[in-house]
């Protein structure tokens, strides 16, 4: 089988672009999945924000286990002084 010169550069052509395309696939998902691999950093405003909510939140979190401890040993005195009082 001959091939002709236009067939010849057709063919060349043709395997040339399959090949080029798969491999061009082959780079935009590799580059996609490492991408997505990859930790996403928080933009430091962001940051200071999470941490400022957070620090918001354990003083909170405190002044509501204060209030509880101090409300138990307010009820533990006043047990304590009723029997004295009779």
């Amino acid at each position: 089988m001959t091939l002709t010169k236009r067939q010849y550069f057709f063919f060349c052509f043709f395997i040339t672009a399959a090949i080029d395309g798969a491999y061009m696939y082959f780079v935009c998902v590799t580059a996609a999945y490492s991408d997505r691999l990859k930790e996403k950093k928080m933009a430091p405003a962001m940051m200071d924000a999470m941490k400022d909510m957070m620090e918001e939140m354990m003083e909170e979190k405190m002044e509501e286990m204060m209030e509880e401890k101090m409300e138990e040993m307010m009820e533990e005195d006043m047990m304590m002084e009723a029997p004295m009082m009779e």
